[in-house]
């Protein structure tokens, strides 16, 4: 499993406590065994891997707010022409 994860922020949940060293054990134990990649898809380089990744991928989960996905021109319509094997 991939995660992107935002620019300059990354995942809200590095930042909980308890933490093990630098890092947090509450993303530890969220994200165990994912591999993190951090894309701004408003970059046409990033969103250029995002979609080779897309073609490669069983699924796509994402957690943007309605509509987001489709202003960056990735929405499911373009995905599921990259990736015909993507869910409904």
């Amino acid at each position: 499993m991939i995660k992107i994860e935002v620019p300059g922020q990354g995942d809200d949940s590095r930042k909980y406590p308890p933490f093990i060293g630098s890092e947090s054990a509450y993303f530890m134990n969220l994200n165990r065994n994912k591999k993190s990649l951090v894309l701004n898809l408003k970059d046409p380089r990033a969103k250029a891997l995002f979609l080779d990744l897309v073609k490669r991928s069983d699924v796509v989960l994402e957690n943007f707010r309605p509509g987001t996905m489709e202003k960056l021109g990735i929405g499911h319509e373009t995905l599921k022409q990259l990736n015909p094997r993507q869910p409904i």
